[in-house]
């Protein structure tokens, strides 16, 4: 292994990469684009709950009159005139949820008491107020009642923290995914135009071609990821655990690439391939956004991992002792597809 031949392979590859005006326009204006997305996004999030309420009976029960006008902490509770009006503005997004009470909620002995909410309601909510309204309903009369939920469009689950902190899971993956595009076509184009067998016949072996293409590969997502998570703060006080995160990644995804490459008869099919192999990583990355609604499925997608940890030593300050598992699965990994694609190009050389 020659240092000063590596050096000079990856310095020619980060010339021919950045001839590739497709992918110059997707790392560059993309880039600029995420980074202005990120500002945009909101900082806060409206910790008080509004919730619409209906009784079929009058007056309102005087525990439940109460929360009307003193309300609880993050709570706030309108009457409205009608159930049809309390389902309208729950489905419109006036209120998150909805209380109907029945007419026999004096009375019964087995009063039903109907919850609304919208399908993007997290579920946490929903469970919140089921508990309020059986503790009301309880110290109203002294029995507990029925509660029953209505879910008003698809059902999806969101987390309760800003946008913004949110996206700072998401880009870096977007980011770092993107270079499979890259590595892919530059492979492509280097076999097709012969350029791997030129190198070969020069005082550079096999092992500096591998060498510096794993130095390439992995130096170009890493930092661009590094450098998208310093502008948007993402490194947050775990940053040591966000650096070994965006690391592991940046193996994961120039392993892929020299896969997509190898199996890559042409640069039309390297870009083909790049961009399946790209749409199946970032599916993952919204289960940063909607973690209730992912499949088991995507759990045996790498990028899961990555905007996983992120998402969690970030937004939740969760430490090694918490994320040890993903960092061991991301560098599982980053091992098998880092051998599998050096396997597959050198089997492509030969």
């Amino acid at each position: 292994m020659n240092a000063r031949i590596i050096a000079a392979l990856v310095m020619k590859d980060i010339v021919l990469i950045f001839r590739n005006k497709l992918f110059l326009l997707i790392t560059v204006f993309g880039t600029i684009a995420y980074i202005a997305i990120y500002f945009v996004m909101p900082t806060t999030v409206n910790e008080s709950l509004k919730i619409g309420l209906y009784s079929d009976v009058t007056p309102v029960p005087p525990v439940f009159q109460q929360l009307i006008d003193k309300g609880r902490e993050g709570l706030e509770v309108e009457q409205l005139a009608s159930d049809q009006a309390l389902r309208d503005a729950v489905d419109e997004g006036q209120y998150i949820a909805g209380i109907a009470l029945p007419a026999d909620i004096l009375t019964g002995d087995d009063p039903q008491i109907q919850l609304y909410s919208r399908g993007d309601t997290p579920t946490e909510v929903v469970q919140s107020l089921d508990y309020v309204v059986s503790e009301l309903a309880y110290l109203q009369d002294g029995q507990l009642p029925v509660t029953s939920q209505t879910v008003l469009g698809t059902d999806l689950l969101g987390a309760q923290i800003p946008m913004r902190n949110q996206l700072r899971a998401i880009l870096p993956a977007i980011l770092i995914i993107v270079q499979i595009f890259g590595l892919a076509t530059l492979i492509s184009e280097e076999f097709e135009g012969r350029t791997v067998r030129a190198v070969l016949v020069s005082p550079a072996n096999i092992v500096d071609f591998f060498s510096a293409k794993v130095v390439f590969g992995v130096g170009m997502a890493f930092g661009q990821g590094l450098l998208i998570v310093a502008i948007i703060g993402g490194l947050g006080t775990q940053a040591g655990i966000a650096i070994l995160t965006i690391f592991l990644a940046s193996l994961v995804v120039t392993g892929i690439g020299f896969l997509a490459g190898a199996f890559s008869k042409d640069n039309m099919s390297a870009v083909s391939w790049s961009f399946v192999v790209m749409m199946l990583l970032l599916m993952p990355a919204m289960t940063a956004l909607t973690p209730g609604a992912v499949s088991v499925w995507v759990k045996i997608i790498p990028s899961y991992y990555f905007v996983d940890t992120l998402h969690r030593a970030g937004n939740f300050g969760m430490g090694i002792s918490d994320l040890w598992p993903n960092l061991l699965i991301m560098f599982g990994f980053a091992a098998v597809f880092i051998s599998l694609g050096i396997l597959a190009l050198r089997r492509k050389v030969r």
